[in-house]
């Protein structure tokens, strides 16, 4: 064999094993990344890419539920369904969330730090602890966020249980990078009613318009609040205090809380579906968790509808996001 022969032919051997590694090393890291993610383990994403320094802009609202909120041996110990930690995207907010069965005497409280495109959620622990275990449920959504992509960490830290006051190794609960789109606001251009006795405000359609009903009672206002359009009546109600009736004729579809932005006040949503063809469902949302606690200061807003495609259910959600407490 020449050697212009036998050199074309090392040419091609040296070319063939290279190829040969790329693939086989290629295949070895998708093994890995998939190994990793079987196993749930995750790894600190960085993203340092500018924003113009809005990120001193996005807010952090939270919910615990359970005896994490209060750090108290009294409160619920009962364990629950476990939830594996998950970050998602809910228009252009980012929510994270999960629930465990955690040492009572031991309160979490929300964190966030942000650099760049780089936003860290903290859950911070604190609390003696003690022998029981108790569920708790946990919730934080970054609101106000620009437009762009992230890389979002969850971490957790604080103080270990103990008297010694001994902090704890900080931990990566879960990471995950998204991308943030600007949505309408719909809400925009609404008009605001305000209900200073109870409290609170909420927007709804310009085109719409309410009445108020005020009906005294001994110490306290029965204030019921109507929503129409220029088509239909009564759309939507709003009545302080709740009413304090039964809805044996219905079942509950799904339960879930609703966080106010920039307060750890939440409103408690429920779908029923009547369990007869006499009655329709309806929505019905709540404050505060426990009203027998605190009745005086309660409020319920409904609405009733034929079937699932009905366009007020959406009006009526859109409503629910603009929904503030005054203090």
């Amino acid at each position: 064999m020449s050697f212009i022969t036998q050199g074309k032919t090392n040419i091609k051997y040296i070319l063939i094993t290279a190829i040969v590694a790329i693939i086989f090393g290629g295949g070895i890291i998708y093994l890995q990344n998939n190994f990793i993610e079987e196993m749930g383990e995750f790894i600190p994403i960085e993203i340092k890419k500018e924003i113009d320094n809005t990120s001193s802009k996005m807010s952090l609202s939270y919910v615990v539920k359970g005896c994490a909120e209060t750090e108290s041996s009294t409160a619920t110990k009962s364990s629950g369904t476990e939830k594996e930690p998950k970050i998602e995207m809910v228009g252009n907010k980012i929510i994270y969330s999960r629930a465990i069965n955690n040492q009572c005497c031991r309160q979490a409280v929300m964190e966030k730090e942000t650099k760049d495109n780089t936003i860290n959620i903290y859950e911070v622990w604190s609390g003696v602890g003690c022998k029981c275990i108790c569920f708790s449920e946990i919730e934080a959504t970054i609101d106000n966020i620009p437009e762009g992509h992230y890389a979002v960490n969850v971490y957790e830290k604080g103080i270990k249980p103990g008297d010694n006051n001994e902090p704890m190794e900080q931990k990566l609960i879960i990471a995950k990078e998204v991308d943030v789109l600007q949505v309408r606001d719909e809400t925009t251009d609404w008009k605001t009613y305000t209900n200073e006795e109870y409290g609170y405000e909420i927007k709804y359609p310009k085109e719409w318009s309410y009445k108020e009903e005020i009906n005294p009672r001994e110490g306290y206002n029965w204030i019921q609040t109507f929503f129409d359009n220029s088509k239909e009546k009564s759309i939507i109600m709003i009545s302080n205090p709740a009413l304090q009736i039964g809805y044996e004729a219905w079942t509950v579809e799904k339960t879930d809380a609703i966080k106010i932005p920039n307060s750890k006040k939440y409103l408690t949503k429920k779908i029923f579906e009547p369990t007869t063809k006499d009655f329709d469902p309806f929505i019905l949302v709540l404050w505060p968790e426990n009203i027998d606690e605190d009745w005086l200061g309660s409020g319920q807003i409904s609405l009733s509808y034929k079937d699932k495609n009905d366009p007020n259910i959406k009006i009526f959600d859109e409503m629910l996001s603009t929904f503030r407490f005054l203090d």
